[in-house]
Formats: structure tokens, sequence, C-alpha cells
């Protein structure tokens, strides 16, 4: 549980159920996001294999990832 932000519309919202599960969905805009490296859910990709996808394929999404890592 607690204060959770999605990466996706940087919405801010409080959950009360913990999880062990990295996937949330967002109650704003709806999409899936993964909890432990706040990106986009990655379905069959470790964090660190995603974040270097992004790294080498997409940017702008690769700044923002660096920025909320902050």
């Amino acid at each position: 549980g607690g204060k959770i932000e999605c990466p996706i519309c940087n919405c801010v919202f409080i959950t009360s159920k913990p999880s062990v599960s990295p996937k949330m969905q967002c109650i704003k805009c709806g999409e899936y996001f993964c909890r432990k490296c706040k990106t986009a859910y990655h379905e069959g990709l470790t964090c660190e294999k995603y974040v270097e996808w992004l790294k080498q394929h997409n940017g702008e999404d690769y700044q923002k990832y660096l920025k909320r890592m902050e």
C-alpha cells in the first residue's frame, strides 16, 4: 500500500492494497506501469532489460525515466 505516482499520466493516488507484483494499474488513466522501475509495464522483461531497451530505442522515455529516478 501507500502513495503511488503513475509515470504515464503523473497523477498520485493512494492504495491500501499491498502488492507483491510490480504490475500496477493507474486509477486515473487506466494504464499499467511497473512500480519497481516506474515505467510502462514491461511483460516478460526484467526492469534492467526494459531500461536498456528504452536507452537504445526510445530516447524521450529514457530521459523521463532518468528524471523519475533522481
